[in-house]
C-alpha cells in the first residue's frame, strides 16, 4: 500500500485513493497524485496479491499445466503460477507451494534450483518469475 505523502523518484507526490471494488482477489481505487508541476490528476488503480509463475524445465521439457479460466471459460496450457497469498511469504517459497499443489509436477519441488528471478510490475501488483532447472 503506497502512504499517502509520499513521493516517487520522478517527483510524483501520492494524495490518496477511494476503493471503488472490493473482489475475491484484487481491489479496484481511483488514486489521486499531485504531479511535478503541482498539478492533480486522477489515476485507476488495481491492487493484487501480487503472483509467481515458475518456468519449470525437466530435461529438454517445460512443465505445463492445465488450468480453468473463468475470464475466457476454456482452460489453458500454462506454466505453473499462484497468488502471493500468504503474507511475508518469500517468492520462492510461494513457487516451492505452487510446485507442489499438481501431483504430476511435485516431484520438481525437491529440485527447486531458481536460475533466475524476475519481477515485473503489472498494473499495482508484482509477479514474480522464478526460471527453475
Amino acid at each position: 500500500m503506497i502512504e499517502p505523502g509520499s513521493t516517487s523518484e520522478s517527483g510524483f507526490t501520492f494524495i490518496g485513493e477511494t476503493v471503488l471494488h472490493e473482489g475475491y482477489v484484487i481491489s479496484v481505487a481511483q488514486g489521486e497524485f499531485e504531479t511535478p508541476e503541482g498539478d492533480r490528476i486522477t489515476r485507476d488503480i488495481v491492487h493484487h496479491p501480487g503472483a509467481v509463475a515458475v518456468v519449470a524445465i525437466d530435461g529438454d521439457e517445460v512443465i505445463l499445466v492445465r488450468q480453468y479460466r473463468a475470464a475466457l471459460h476454456i482452460d489453458l496450457l500454462e506454466i505453473p503460477a499462484g497468488k502471493r497469498d500468504v503474507a511475508g511469504e518469500a517468492p520462492e517459497l510461494t513457487a516451492a507451494r505452487v510446485m507442489s499443489v499438481p501431483p504430476s509436477i511435485s516431484p520438481v519441488l525437491g529440485q527447486l534450483d531458481i536460475a533466475a528471478a524476475l519481477d515485473v510490475a503489472m498494473i499495482s501488483a508484482i509477479a514474480s518469475i522464478l526460471f527453475v532447472n
